[in-house]
């Protein structure tokens, strides 16, 4: 298998995943449900590359053209490798490659793409 696995999160991507956090708990058994709504087979199991989208709704009174504010992207990439641990890949050590991105759109989600990696 070479071909891209696209799992959609719809919803603010969040960073930071404190037990104490209910937010943070929430949201990440969101996007493992989500996850698992997409799963196909079992967590893939060698080398695998990725790339993550993270869309973001602006604020009316930002006056920015990117998303240079936090939350950080390496914080936001952690945190959906956490997710992914167990239903998506056996764990997140198989990653080789990671491409990702942070970006004001219309409606905010979090979006993964997923191959076997093949050097």
């Amino acid at each position: 298998m070479n071909e891209w696995l696209v799992y959609y999160i719809p919803g603010d991507p969040i960073s930071d995943f404190k037990v104490h956090n209910k937010e943070a708990v929430g949201w990440h058994l969101y996007a493992q449900r989500k996850m698992c709504e997409f799963y196909v087979d079992k967590p893939l199991e060698g080398p695998c590359e990725i790339e993550l989208d993270f869309c973001f709704v602006k604020a009316k009174s930002n006056k920015l053209t990117t998303h240079t504010t936090k939350p950080c992207v390496s914080n936001l990439i952690k945190f959906i490798e956490d997710a992914a641990n167990g239903i998506v890949f056996v764990d997140d050590k198989q990653i080789v490659s990671i491409t990702a991105r942070k970006f004001y759109g219309p409606n905010a989600y979090t979006e993964m793409r997923i191959r076997e990696h093949h050097g």
